[in-house]
């Protein structure tokens, strides 16, 4: 069942950083630096969707049931690292209270779970990602912003 939670989670990545991405249009003061962090921000949600699904010719049940997330979970806290950068240069990284701690309890979670490599807690991961993010975006997210 953790193969359906993952591309759930990325895709619900892309869609709210696709949401942010419309931030981008308060800046007034535009420069080269800035862009570059944007895009470099923006080309690290698609390096998520390529280690979700890796050009490494998988075409048998067994060898897309045996894989495992290690390289999805290690360029997902790159892209929550760069969602950090890209927050701090729209100067909005401080300006609520939850955001800092709330991304990186789930860098910190995928830690974990590169480190203990379980079949198990990667599925644990999915779901509890899958589950927990839905559930700020829709829920949490329009009470506490």
């Amino acid at each position: 069942m953790a193969p359906l939670a993952w591309p759930g989670f990325v895709l619900l990545i892309l869609l709210l950083n696709w949401w942010v991405t419309f931030s981008w249009r308060t800046i007034e003061v535009r420069s080269f630096d800035l862009f570059l962090v944007f895009i470099v921000w923006a080309g690290s949600h698609y390096a998520l969707a390529i280690a979700l699904y890796p050009f490494n010719g998988m075409v048998t049940d067994i060898q897309i049931r045996d894989w495992q997330p290690r390289s999805l979970l290690v360029t997902f806290i790159i892209v929550a690292i760069l969602d950090y950068a890209q927050t701090a240069v729209r100067g909005r990284l401080f300006s609520s209270a939850y955001y800092v701690p709330f991304t990186l309890h789930y860098i910190l979670l995928a830690g974990v779970a590169i480190y203990l490599g379980s079949s198990r807690f990667y599925q644990f991961t999915a779901w509890y990602f899958l589950i927990s993010f839905f559930s700020w975006a829709l829920v949490v997210r329009r009470f506490i912003t």
